[in-house]
């Protein structure tokens, strides 16, 4: 066959520093105490596996993908090659995946006598360069980024490049087993991304070396079959969507979830969670079994929050035994594939929001990254154009993916409208710009804050999240979550949360659930001990923080206006999201949201009059019938249904209904768009929501489906709402865009 060719974030009295600091050595010392020797297992965790030289048996594949063959000259090298890449790979080719290919060396001499170029072979170590083509091994192309691949062989081992340039078969994916494809004539180049050196053969076998030792030999890439079935995620859909992404009237048709946390495993340190939402080796390294989260720092985090067991089988790809479920707090749940089953069923926009929390990095004994909330910022960010890139590399090229950045609230319209799902960015960390409540912060970090936000992408900011800071008071949490946040506070601001009673029958924060004695049971708990400090007395019933919105506070709000970035007011204390809707209410500003229910329901009126969003947090189906029709009596003005999963927030996603077992989601199931889907597959894993509940985002179809079958008569009304959901909040984004253009 011809080669193919080129178409190319105690007391109550102010504690000082270093009783600030012993706080926290303490809480990092008791976290640690079930940890005992598995520092060693943390570290191996942390660190990308090397490649060795062991079979790897053959993996079946989850689903097959369509096999599309351009080129693209004139991108930019990808994220993360290192520095001695030489300049020859800035035009790598980007649509050699999922391929399945022969590979024939061409080499000086071979260019002297065509009849003598031989083909890449398997042996017992390493791969021979002298076959036939008939003794020829297919290796399959799996793309790890835009122009970079895996290479694996038939028997579904990687080839990476050894410490002694030979390359070998591995066992898994490593940064030694990526490669770079540029394309040179109808033939190939193919370097190492790590190392920067050229693949070519030396004493009959496949090598490495500088580009000078290899400057002329080049690979044909023969179309072949037989290659190792490469595992994928499946969406598992039946038939397309038939509804259309855009209304006759112009407007846009489609469900936004407006609060998710795609990206989470970036912040906190960098190893809370377990799983990431891609990865350049496939499913089975972004899903691959945590230890930390079997007999570990995950699992005792994990159990504190959620109440899980302690220790237990949470396998992960391919069997997911135990794991994830909608309460496992701590484990993956979304991971890619499951946001485009979500995407076609309807969910035709994104609102990603960049999280972290320095006291809870610190205290997580396990580190990848700084602690500081800013740069756990930085890093989500950075992810999300790697996610973006892995995405359109999966599908053939530069914007071929499903997902796409919205800028601004035109760039939603425009990517919605061609059929893809739309991502805008937001922030939620509690010490923004490094502003708590006892470090000094001015006028001039937030302004020099807000640009680097604006560089970003960042179109809608949590002023506050979980604990008080300098801009404003934060809205509680209650049960062992608030007595966990309570200690947090005294670590970020040196004092306990101060309360007070609520105004009348008006709003009120979430009661923190708790006296002395509650908090005494929960710190010995965690601790082992007895707490000898002096505790504050929370009072029962309705209380209110006594902070509201500071000085800085309402030069931040100001701020947020004059650029048009929407402000989130979830998590705001009573006193605060008050004196913030009446600074926006004065100035005609729309742009505020409240996106996960995470207000007094008295204030979503106000912010829909205001031209503001409401999204909804997830309960389980029936439940979540019951909270739209409340919300509609609350909310008279209210005229859409956003969603906020807030998958990966730390919070539990719905669990499957009480009644499920005799009032079942029947399979296979037509999503709010149309498009029919069977029960989902991950590896061996088959999920039945009916069983598992919203288990990981793919599972969002099946939710929606299940939540307007529980709607009854009101289904149709409900749809309606979900629809309309992207264009309430982009004539949100846009009137916060508009105001902003004019100040």
């Amino acid at each position: 066959m011809r080669p193919i060719s080129i178409q190319h974030n105690y007391t109550q009295a102010r504690h000082n520093p270093r009783s600030r600091r012993k706080l926290r050595k303490i809480l990092a010392l008791a976290l640690s105490l079930p940890l005992l020797s598995m520092a060693t297992v943390a570290n191996a965790v942390a660190t990308e596996s090397e490649q060795d030289t062991d079979a790897l048996s053959l993996m079946k594949a989850d689903s097959a993908k369509p096999a599309t063959v351009t080129s693209y000259n004139s991108m930019q090298l990808g994220a993360g090659l290192t520095e001695s890449m030489p300049k020859a790979t800035l035009t790598p080719y980007v649509s050699l995946d999922n391929r399945c290919f022969t590979m024939r060396i061409n080499t000086p001499d071979a260019a002297k006598d065509p009849s003598s170029r031989k083909f890449v072979s398997t042996a017992n170590i390493g791969y021979p360069t002298s076959a036939e083509e008939g003794q020829a091994t297919p290796i399959a192309f799996e793309a790890t980024t835009l122009g970079r691949y895996r290479l694996v062989d038939q028997q579904g081992r990687p080839l990476f490049a050894s410490i002694f340039d030979e390359v070998w078969a591995g066992t898994n994916y490593g940064d030694r087993a990526d490669w770079t494809i540029t394309p040179e004539g109808d033939n190939f180049k193919i370097v190492a991304t790590k190392t920067g050196q050229q693949l070519g053969t030396r004493f009959g076998k496949l090598a490495v070396g500088n580009a000078d030792s290899y400057k002329n030999t080049t690979f044909s890439l023969i179309p072949a079959s037989g290659c190792a079935q490469i595992p994928h995620g499946q969406i598992n859909m039946i038939s397309e969507p038939t509804e259309p992404t855009v209304n006759p009237d112009g407007t846009l048709n489609g469900i936004i979830d407006a609060h998710q946390h795609l990206l989470s495993v970036w912040g906190f340190g960098g190893h809370l969670f377990c799983g990431k939402p891609f990865h350049p080796g496939g499913i089975q390294e972004a899903l691959a079994p945590c230890e930390s989260h079997r007999i570990g720092a995950g699992t005792f985090f994990e159990m504190l929050l959620a109440g899980t067991k302690m220790y237990g089988n949470v396998d992960g790809w391919p069997t997911f035994t135990n794991r994830p479920t909608p309460t496992a707090l701590l484990h993956q749940t979304g991971y890619y594939t499951g946001l485009e089953r979500a995407w076609k069923a309807g969910v035709r926009a994104l609102n990603v929001i960049y999280v972290g929390n320095r006291v809870i990095c610190d205290i997580y004994p396990i580190k990848g990254t700084s602690c500081n909330e800013m740069e756990q910022v930085r890093a989500q960010a950075a992810q999300m154009q790697k996610l973006i890139d892995y995405v359109d590399a999966q599908n053939g090229g530069p914007g071929k993916g499903f997902l796409q950045i919205a800028r601004t609230p035109a760039d939603m319209r425009r990517i919605v409208a061609s059929g893809k799902m739309a991502v805008s960015i937001g922030i939620e960390v509690s010490e923004l710009f490094g502003c708590t409540g006892i470090t000094s912060c001015s006028k001039e970090d937030i302004d020099k804050g807000l640009d680097e936000l604006e560089k970003m992408g960042v179109s809608n900011v949590f002023p506050i999240h979980k604990f008080d800071n300098a801009f404003g008071g934060t809205r509680f949490d209650n049960g062992t979550t608030g007595t966990i946040m309570t200690f947090g506070n005294v670590v970020s601001n040196g004092t306990f949360f101060q309360v007070e009673k609520c105004e009348g029958d008006g709003p009120a924060d979430l009661p923190l659930v708790m006296n002395n004695d509650k908090l005494l049971e929960v710190y010995k708990k965690v601790f082992g001990k007895d707490y000898d400090g002096v505790l504050p007395i929370y009072p029962s019933g309705k209380i209110c923080n006594r902070k509201g919105l500071t000085e800085l506070g309402e030069y931040l709000i100001r701020q947020l206006m004059d650029r048009g970035m929407v402000i989130n007011v979830d998590h705001m204390s009573v006193k605060t999201i008050k004196r913030t809707l009446e600074i926006t209410k004065e100035a005609g500003y729309p742009g505020v949201m409240s996106n996960h229910t995470w207000s007094d329901p008295l204030f979503y009126e106000e912010i829909i009059k205001q031209g503001g969003f409401y999204a909804s947090y997830l309960s389980p189906t029936d439940k979540q019938v019951n909270d739209w029709r409340a919300d509609h009596s609350v909310t008279p003005s209210l005229n859409h249904f956003g969603l906020g999963t807030d998958i990966n927030g730390m919070g539990p996603l719905p669990v499957a209904r009480k009644d499920a077992a005799t009032n079942p989601l029947k399979y296979p199931i037509t999503a709010p768009s149309g498009a029919v889907f069977d029960r989902n597959v991950t590896g061996e894993r088959t999920w039945d929501f009916n069983k598992d509940g919203m288990s990981h985002y793919g599972l969002l179809a099946d939710y929606l489906t299940d939540l307007l079958q529980q709607a009854g008569k009101d289904a149709p009304q409900m749809k309606k709402e979900l629809m309309s959901s992207t264009e309430a909040y982009v004539r949100t984004w846009e009137g916060a865009v508009a105001y902003g253009n004019k100040h």
